[in-house]
């Protein structure tokens, strides 16, 4: 999926991969390819049409799509972002 093989590459993919094989149980062998296919099809319906979010305001991914108006975040912040905003302690002297 990645140019270089690596996983932070592309995160998503990575992610959504790891989700399949976790929650969908889809790291086995299967014996035939259209097989794999139609569970992976099954459960990414699922995870986009059954299964709220918590990210999404206990949504589904398909109702949040829909939804109008300014959509609030509820994941997390990555540490990098967090310390991003972190102020100098110098910069409220000048204030």
């Amino acid at each position: 999926m990645t140019e270089q093989a690596d996983p932070y590459e592309n995160a998503l993919a990575e992610w959504m991969n790891r989700t399949l094989k976790e929650e969908f149980a889809l790291d086995r062998t299967f014996l035939l390819a259209a097989h794999a296919r139609q569970l992976v099809k099954e459960a990414i319906a699922y995870y986009n049409h059954v299964r709220p979010h918590t990210s999404c305001g206990y949504r589904k991914p398909e109702q949040a799509h829909h939804c109008q108006g300014p959509f609030v975040k509820l994941w997390r912040q990555s540490k990098r972002k967090a310390l991003d905003k972190v102020q100098d302690p110098l910069s409220y002297a000048n204030t």
